[in-house]
This record gives structure tokens, C-alpha cells and sequence, in this order.
């Protein structure tokens, strides 16, 4: 049985949520979003963007206050009643500023705890993350920003291997991208 006081504060907070014209299919704000991670799992959609030199497309983060700064690969969180096609669309626009082909199958699916890295130990935002990658090339007529590999928040890079710096939460998808860098027979399976 619920508790009156909580179904009473739910009730409230979705109150105060209509008022202020919130809506959960676009975005939540830092605030809410870091308050609903410490309840519910977090899906996101990381892009391996590569090309037919064998390189990877990385993007660097600056002094992020979740992660910290290095070099990642693009990804974004899955909104409220958004389809994950959407979610890979949108996140290629806003992190190269164009589109992608993809492959609607993921390489990989990491479920992710604090213990990498993901989550503040003391209060748990950001503490379970559900991370699907998929493979990814730029459309034919792409032309993306700021790809420099200077690190520099929001500018790209292609990279041929793992670079320094590599971000740490994202430590769980480097044994993959070593493979993927030293097999040319992964190379070629992959966006078929």
C-alpha cells in the first residue's frame, strides 16, 4: 500500500511540473534529470562513428561535472516516449552537427553501476545506466564541426586507436574498441 504522504508529494511535483510547462519528452533540466536518475535506470545511445580509413570519430568533454574531461564516444539519453531511432538522429545533429547511417542492431549493451565510475558513491545520481552502442558511419554529404582533435568541450576527432585521456566512464567500452582497431576482420562485418 502507498504511503498518503508520497502519493500526496507525487501528485504536487507533477503539479509544479505542469506549471512550469516541463515536458519529460524533451528535456528534464539538469536538476530533475540527476533526481529521476537516483530512481530509475538511465538508456542512452552511444554512436561508434567510423569510416573506411579504419578511424573512429571521438568527441571531447571539458571539465563535465558528472564525467569529468577526455575524449568519448558521442551518445545521449533516451527521452520520455522517444522512439531510439529519434534519440540516434537527434544525438548525431547535436554532437557533429549531421546525420548518420546506422545499423538499428546494437554492437553492444553495457549495463552500468557506480562502481565504474558512473555515479556520485554519496548520493547516487547517475548510478545505473543502461548503454546501447551502435555502429555508425556519416552520411555521404556529411560535413561535421569542429572535427580538429583539439580538446577543446564539443570539439571531434578521429582517432586510429585508443587516445589518452579516453574518458572514464566509458572505460567498459575500450576493450571493444582496442578489438576493433586491431582486427581488420571486425572491420569489415560491421554496418552489414
Amino acid at each position: 500500500m502507498e504511503d498518503k504522504e508520497i502519493i500526496e508529494a507525487i501528485e504536487n511535483f507533477k503539479q509544479v511540473l505542469d506549471e512550469k510547462g516541463i515536458d519529460p519528452s524533451t528535456a528534464l533540466g539538469t536538476d530533475l534529470f540527476n533526481f529521476v536518475s537516483t530512481l530509475t535506470p538511465i538508456v542512452n545511445v552511444d554512436l561508434f562513428i567510423h569510416d573506411s580509413d579504419g578511424r573512429v570519430l571521438l568527441s571531447y568533454r571539458d571539465n563535465d561535472p558528472t564525467t569529468g574531461s577526455g575524449w568519448h564516444i558521442p551518445g545521449g539519453c533516451v527521452r520520455f516516449r522517444e522512439t531510439l531511432d529519434s534519440r540516434i538522429h537527434k544525438t548525431a545533429f547535436k554532437e557533429l552537427g549531421t546525420d548518420i547511417i546506422y545499423n538499428p542492431r546494437p554492437v553492444l549493451a553495457k549495463e552500468s553501476f557506480g562502481e565504474d565510475g558512473l555515479a556520485d558513491q554519496n548520493d547516487h545520481v547517475r548510478g545505473h545506466f543502461i548503454s546501447l552502442l551502435y555502429d555508425c558511419t556519416l552520411s555521404p554529404d556529411a560535413k561535421i564541426i569542429n572535427c580538429d582533435g583539439e580538446k577543446i568541450a564539443g570539439h571531434l576527432g578521429w582517432f586510429t586507436d585508443v587516445p589518452e585521456g579516453f574518458i572514464e566512464v566509458q572505460q567498459f567500452y575500450k576493450p571493444y574498441l582496442e578489438a576493433w582497431f586491431s582486427n581488420p576482420w571486425i572491420k569489415g562485418r560491421l554496418m552489414k
